[in-house]
């Protein structure tokens, strides 16, 4: 009798401990891209973290992340670019052309990928000022005209 509760409470429970499965482990398992958003979804997730971390473990898939995501949250498109570019901006075409043929604004995909490449980048080639170099005059001031 003891055999068959715990075996009960085993198939009750399993279940349970599948749904508070990680974005990490339902890719590496090879789960449809739709049910792992679906499943970070149901955990209380947001849209755009649960892109920036499945872009970041799978770059090479970020313009079908971003067309998933899309499928599922419309309203958060721009949320979901810059997301998407900031993780990984060297797919920033693949993932804008990923963005509007799923039905994304293009001026909205288009600034928010804008964005999420500025958020990535920032720092990097922080150059001089205006008038900087090594120009004849101005003293690095910039022309008036």
């Amino acid at each position: 009798m003891k055999t068959r509760i715990l075996v009960l409470l085993a198939c009750l429970i399993m279940p349970f401990q599948l749904l508070h499965a990680d974005i990490s482990s339902d890719m590496s398992a090879g789960l449809p891209i739709d049910t792992v958003i679906a499943n970070a979804l149901a955990e209380g997730q947001e849209i755009e973290d649960i892109v920036a971390e499945m872009v970041e473990l799978a770059p090479d898939q970020a313009a079908a992340i971003v067309t998933a995501a899309i499928a599922v949250a419309p309203d958060r498109a721009a949320a979901i670019v810059t997301a998407a570019v900031a993780a990984a901006p060297t797919q920033r075409v693949a993932i804008e052309t990923a963005a509007i043929a799923a039905g994304a604004d293009p001026t909205v995909v288009t600034t928010a990928s804008a964005a999420g490449a500025a958020g990535a980048g920032a720092g990097a080639g922080a150059g001089a000022g205006a008038g900087a170099g090594s120009g004849s005059g101005g003293g690095g001031v910039a022309s008036p005209s």
